[in-house]
């Protein structure tokens, strides 16, 4: 037991389930996904999905998944959701194109994306939920806004010079960024656009304007 005198934090418990992520919007949303029936690989789709829009700096729908399931029976099945190199980079490819290196902002060393093929996956063998419902919570998020929270604001200040190089980083999230500072308030992030696409890609109609 902690010595309840000094600063510190208890442990948390449950009774029936739990959720924890790195941003309270996301950890919400796993949270109401398990309250309104859905099981455990819903909760961590939608949290995913929701860090997607609160933290893009970290995790993407572009990025991979890794993922453990555990059922009842003691079993652990495993998804490796990595994304792969494209088709065409093939080592002759590369070794004839005269690259001496792959830099981290390279186009090749982007894989093809593997996260949203890795969700679908682990819905459809052991979730209750479409993607759709499961986005649900992200696409609210992504269309009306959240706060940013002071750790997000601090590392977006950094990425500045990279969005300023990148169309859809102007578009978006740079006026966010070169404004962020790490302290509260933090203005709401409404992400434009191209959020309409999301709804339609999930089967959802999109909640813009209402």
């Amino acid at each position: 037991m902690r010595n309840f005198e000094r600063p510190s934090r208890s442990c948390a418990v449950a009774a029936n389930a739990m959720a924890a992520t790195s941003s309270p919007p996301a950890t919400l949303a796993a949270i109401e996904i398990l309250k309104t029936g859905g099981n455990a690989v819903d909760a961590a789709i939608a949290a995913s999905a929701v860090l997607c829009v609160a933290e893009p700096h970290m995790t993407g729908i572009g990025g991979d998944c890794f993922a453990l399931i555990g059922l009842p029976d003691g079993k652990v099945h495993g998804l490796n959701g990595s994304g792969r190199s494209a088709m065409a980079a093939t080592p002759e490819w590369l070794a004839a194109s005269g690259l001496s290196g792959i830099g981290p902002r390279s186009i090749h060393a982007v894989t093809v994306p593997g996260a949203i093929d890795a969700w679908s996956c682990l819905l459809e063998r052991f979730g209750s939920m479409t993607l759709g419902q499961a986005f649900a919570p992200a696409i609210v998020l992504a269309e009306k806004g959240l706060p940013t929270g002071p750790r997000t604001a601090f590392d977006w200040q950094f990425e500045v010079d990279v969005l300023v190089a990148n169309e859809g980083g102007r578009g978006t999230t740079l006026g966010m960024a070169g404004r962020l500072k790490p302290v509260s308030p933090c203005p709401s992030l409404p992400l434009p656009a191209p959020c309409g696409r999301l709804p339609r890609a999930a089967g959802m109609p999109s909640t813009r304007g209402r």
